[in-house]
């Protein structure tokens, strides 16, 4: 388990926020800026999946179904990456996994990233991905006929589709969006309208933030 730690020098920050509002995208922002690492709990997940590990073939078929994974294969997951400082992305979830956290480590930052259900929509049911580098591609602003960085195929994975997307949403609504009343409750969340060009979005973060974020 690691440890605990209130030392100004470590970050630990949270991304919260609806599938498709940005919290990859403002993720790698944060990560290059204050060169810590981000985890993505999405991208851990798809790993352990295209590895057939047994936690991802027992994920799969939620992720599939666009249900969140249970909280006790997240966890599992999760736990060796909680250790210096982190962006987390994707984790927490549920208010499971949010008491879990905070059992292990001292969050800096909880940032929530929010924008209207009609935009999420069209961000998420627009998104490729490239078959041959993972490059995710939005139907708006790139060729889909093929990868615009290896010239791989691209392809919707199922959580991209408009079924899919609709239940991923109301998921969230369900399971996730407590975490906004968790965190208030601890005095550490910021709210973020998640509109705008990338970089604008991140201003907006670092303005939360008391100016920057690191």
């Amino acid at each position: 388990m690691a440890p605990r730690s209130s030392s100004r020098s470590v970050k630990r920050i949270v991304l919260l926020g609806a599938p498709g509002v940005g919290k990859g995208t403002q993720a790698e922002i944060l990560s290059s800026e204050c060169r810590i690492p981000h985890i993505s709990a999405g991208d851990l997940l798809r790993d352990e999946v295209a590895r057939k590990t047994k936690l991802g073939l027992q994920a799969k078929a939620f992720m599939d179904d666009g249900k969140l994974v249970p909280d006790e294969l997240v966890i599992e997951m999760m736990k060796p990456h909680l250790s210096g400082s982190f962006i987390l992305d994707g984790f927490p979830r549920t208010l499971e996994q949010a008491r879990e956290l905070d059992r292990i480590v001292k969050l800096t930052h909880v940032v929530e990233l929010t924008a209207p259900t009609d935009v999420l929509i069209k961000r998420l049911t627009g998104r490729w991905t490239c078959t041959k580098c993972g490059g995710i591609f939005h139907e708006s602003q790139h060729d889909i006929s093929k990868c615009g960085k290896c010239g791989g195929k691209l392809y919707q994975r199922d959580d991209q589709k408009p079924d899919v997307v609709k239940k991923r949403l109301a998921t969230y609504g369900e399971l996730t969006m407590p975490l906004s009343a968790f965190y208030k409750r601890m005095k550490l969340l910021k709210q973020v309208e998640s509109l705008g060009a990338p970089e604008t979005v991140a201003e907006k973060i670092r303005h939360a933030l008391g100016g920057k974020a690191c």
